[in-house]
């Protein structure tokens, strides 16, 4: 996500991606490859680009709409109409009554589908999109962007997202990019923006207390510990007690041979375990498998959390694979951090 007040270079940066803006200095590598290298129109052509003010065409149908850059591809008719029907299948449209519907016919939300829809259509590498969902009403816009991570999930590009909205760039982004005055100021991700902002600017621009005055806004993503220490879930006790000590960590989370969410266990867990079963014991009849699910909102974690015996919660997405934890001590963290931040009571640093 490339975030900042108008003006600051984004949209300028993502049209330099595909040359629609030459750049004067410097290089943008698309896979290794410097993009003024390449044929300026395959370039494009390789590129899906969403744009706020959708640009449909008004004259053709969805379909046809969709079909674009495969039309100029020189795909077959068969080819254009399947491809249509498999992508309106993916953003819940019946193809049977929107693929020969114009964009008058349809709702602003319903355009928007149809223009992201359009830039998928060459199946390409990488999307650019500027501030795609800008310009529609709050309802909508929240379910365009719940649409776009499920989407993702299925589709798996490379997306560079333009906006000037924190809170849509905490909910969508891996790693948010924020600018100012045609300069980057900080790259993180979401929550380690939102917890340590590099500047003074970035904190105004992320706002003061943000999980306290919106907290059903605010997901688990944003706030999920990334850094918590992995291991095969079919560790004995004694090599996980020995990772343990030696990471300094007083749990560890499980992955299966699919680096899938296995469990989390816990210090006093192993070593109870441990000093009562064979040393050859597995840690995965130890773990506690309670997940939440990444995009849900704090608010609803925490009574999650709060109702559990377990030290946290595995944080994951639709397939099970580990985005991070969510702990309580770590949620304690960060709550003390949002009601009296450091430099607010003049805390000493920490060593």
């Amino acid at each position: 996500m490339l975030i900042g007040p108008s003006g600051c270079g984004k949209t300028t940066t993502l049209q330099m991606i595909n040359r629609l803006v030459e750049p004067t200095d410097g290089q943008i590598l698309v896979n290794g490859r410097p993009n003024t290298e390449m044929d300026v129109v395959q370039l494009r052509r390789e590129m899906g680009y969403v744009f706020q003010e959708i640009g449909l065409f008004p004259h053709m149908t969805v379909a046809q709409n969709i079909s674009v850059v495969p039309d100029l591809q020189g795909w077959s008719a068969q080819q254009k109409q399947q491809r249509a029907e498999e992508l309106l299948e993916l953003v819940r449209m019946d193809s049977d009554i929107y693929i020969d519907r114009f964009p008058r016919e349809l709702s602003g939300g319903q355009q928007q589908r149809i223009g992201v829809l359009r830039a998928l259509a060459a199946d390409p590498d990488i999307l650019l999109m500027d501030e795609p969902f800008g310009a529609l009403d709050p309802i909508t816009r929240s379910q365009l962007q719940q649409e776009l991570l499920e989407l993702q999930q299925e589709v798996q590009k490379t997306i560079v997202f333009v906006t000037h909205d924190m809170d849509e760039a905490t909910k969508l982004a891996d790693r948010i990019v924020m600018m100012k005055n045609g300069h980057i100021v900080q790259i993180d991700p979401p929550r380690d923006m939102l917890r340590n902002p590099e500047d003074r600017f970035v904190a105004e621009f992320i706002g003061p207390r943000r999980m306290l005055q919106d907290p059903l806004d605010v997901t688990v993503r944003e706030l999920a510990s990334n850094g918590a220490v992995r291991a095969s879930s079919d560790l004995r006790l004694s090599e996980a007690m020995k990772k343990m000590r030696q990471e300094e960590s007083d749990y560890l989370v499980l992955l299966d041979g699919k680096n899938r969410f296995a469990g989390l266990v816990s210090a006093d867990d192993v070593s109870r375990a441990a000093n009562d079963a064979d040393k050859k014991t597995s840690v995965t009849e130890l773990a506690d498998r309670q997940t939440v699910s990444c995009d849900e909102s704090v608010f609803q974690a925490v009574h999650k959390l709060a109702r559990s015996s377990s030290a946290g919660l595995g944080v994951v997405d639709e397939q099970n694979r580990l985005v991070g934890v969510f702990t309580k001590t770590g949620f304690v963290d960060i709550l003390v951090e949002e009601m009296w931040p450091r430099e607010a009571i003049d805390l000493p640093e920490e060593d």
